[in-house]
């Protein structure tokens, strides 16, 4: 097995920041990518890490497609349209990140039709949408902090087995969760909304 490692890479102006594509086994650590179209795309990828990365000025930082056991940790996505999309994928896990100012409608992460996404104590603030959960299964959300999101901190649309516990939602203008046609466990979060 061939481990890849790129580490201390500045990407600037290009359509692809990182492009992945059927790999297995790479990290990324302590990168600086903006203004791109993708900053990091993976594709039919799996055991993908992401560390200390700091994407910003992106239409969309990290895109995830088809792929499997990708790790999110200690990085920094703001001003980008969209923190991180995953689409199709599973056993993606967030672990202290912080998503800001992502505007487009699916603002910090969105996930699609993914299975078994964990993200833990994250900060979400001035996105559009912090969360956004469409048909997708055993999500959870946990020990992070929601602040001034202005559609919905999470939003599940046709979402199974989403559990939300343990966070803090603060000053969010819409809502602090809104499922619609989804299963949903509720507890132990704070609310001031």
């Amino acid at each position: 097995v061939i481990m890849a490692i790129l580490n201390d890479c500045i990407i600037y102006r290009h359509r692809l920041g990182i492009a992945i594509t059927n790999h297995s086994d790479l990290t990324v650590t302590s990168c600086m990518i903006h203004v791109t179209e993708e900053g990091i795309h993976a594709t039919n990828s799996t055991h993908i890490t992401i560390t200390d990365t700091h994407l910003y000025h992106n239409a969309i930082a990290v895109l995830l497609k088809e792929s499997s056991a990708v790790a999110i940790d200690t990085s920094y996505l703001h001003t980008n349209g969209i923190g991180c999309y995953a689409l199709h994928n599973t056993g993606l896990q967030i672990t202290h990140c912080a998503f800001c100012d992502n505007n487009d409608n699916q603002g910090g992460i969105f996930l699609e039709n993914t299975t078994t996404t964990a993200i833990t104590d994250s900060y979400f603030k001035n996105n559009g949408v912090g969360v956004g959960i469409k048909s997708s299964t055993d999500t959870t959300i946990t020990h992070s902090t929601f602040t001034r999101n202005t559609h919905f901190a999470v939003k599940l649309w046709n979402a199974t087995t989403a559990t939300i516990q343990y966070n803090n939602f603060d000053d969010n203008l819409r809502n602090a969760a809104y499922a619609e046609y989804s299963t949903l466990t509720l507890t132990h979060n704070l609310l001031h909304n």
